[in-house]
């Protein structure tokens, strides 16, 4: 597939099962909650599609991992 922009929303809407419209300033954690496991995922999935790389990419600072997700989520139970 072509790598546009139009592709790559119609991609991320179907690899997430999104049903609302995904805008190109939507940030994929802060708006779409794609982190830890997921984020890795759907990066290995666009470089399979698109015939990309992210082997550069610092996954740690534009992602949380799975651990701290998980730590998140305890203590927001717990406040």
């Amino acid at each position: 597939m072509e790598l546009t922009l139009e592709n790559l929303v119609f991609f991320i809407k179907k690899e997430i099962r999104e049903e609302k419209e995904i805008l190109s300033k939507d940030r994929l954690m802060e708006d779409l909650n794609i982190d830890g496991d997921n984020a890795v995922n759907l990066l290995h999935y666009l470089e399979n599609e698109f015939n990309v790389s992210f082997k550069d990419f610092d996954f740690k600072e534009n992602f949380l991992e799975e651990w701290e997700l998980r730590r998140l989520s305890i203590k927001k139970y717990l406040i």
